[in-house]
């Protein structure tokens, strides 16, 4: 599930927000929890300008109100969301030319500057607390592919887990840069590198909606018959709105 504003970013004030949310497991309950967790999340987003002076405490804040949410839901009286549902999420706000993001899981935030990646959030999966520990409390026969599946934190309906913590990453942008938050079917498939020389031979006039679209198109054809749910949404500082 994604929700965006206009593409096309300008240095002044507000001028994009978007959230990607990607289901756990699977089934009805997951969409449905990714879903609310996306609309609660880009709601709150659109108030930043509001929260300038204190985007950390604002940021830092949406895993517990989107836990509430969930929780909510999971105990209404008429098709209650399953309190085994969960959900990953990523959001990204743009604030006077600087963007400001926080994760849950494995959605990924990159921000791209002349072709090589800038900056990366770092996704809460076994894969990445691997390379953070050097492989020092993983059994060396886990494959790439088990550690990069395995989540570390997720958003929960139910709420007898405590709340996960959001990594934030904060990044001044300049005219050129490409912002990209993604689901896991598009950076696990594709590589951060391979997504920034996609973005990169975008050729002047392209709109940034068909760069996405090569952006999910190329991790598609790569993950093939085992394609995950592959969502993407990008913006550029400078560059044509259409």
């Amino acid at each position: 599930m994604r929700f965006s504003t206009d593409p096309g970013l300008t240095s002044r004030s507000l001028s994009f927000y978007a959230t990607v949310c990607d289901g756990v497991g699977g089934g009805p309950d997951g969409a449905r929890c990714s879903a609310l967790a996306g609309r609660l999340a880009f709601d709150s987003l659109a108030t930043s300008a509001h929260h300038r002076k204190r985007l950390v405490d604002h940021l830092s804040g949406l895993p517990a109100e989107i836990s509430r949410a969930l929780s909510a839901a999971a105990d209404e009286p008429i098709n209650p969301l399953d309190r085994a549902a969960a959900t990953t999420f990523a959001g990204a706000v743009v604030v006077d030319g600087i963007a400001w993001v926080a994760t849950v899981g494995d959605c990924q935030a990159v921000v791209v500057r002349g072709g090589e990646v800038l900056e990366a959030s770092t996704p809460h999966n076994l894969w990445a607390q691997s390379l953070l520990t050097r492989h020092n409390d993983l059994p060396a026969s886990n494959s790439a592919t088990y550690l990069a599946s395995t989540l570390t934190r997720r958003l929960r309906a139910d709420n007898r887990f405590a709340v996960p913590t959001a990594s934030l990453l904060v990044v001044p942008l300049a005219v050129g840069d490409w912002l990209m938050v993604s689901t896991d079917g598009v950076h696990e498939s594709l590589g951060l590198a391979r997504m920034a020389q996609i973005v990169d031979d975008a050729t002047a006039d392209a709109s940034v909606q068909a760069v996405a679209n090569a952006l999910v198109d190329s991790a598609v054809s790569v993950a093939g018959p085992e394609a995950d749910n592959a969502t993407v949404v990008v913006a550029a500082l400078g560059r044509d709105r259409t």
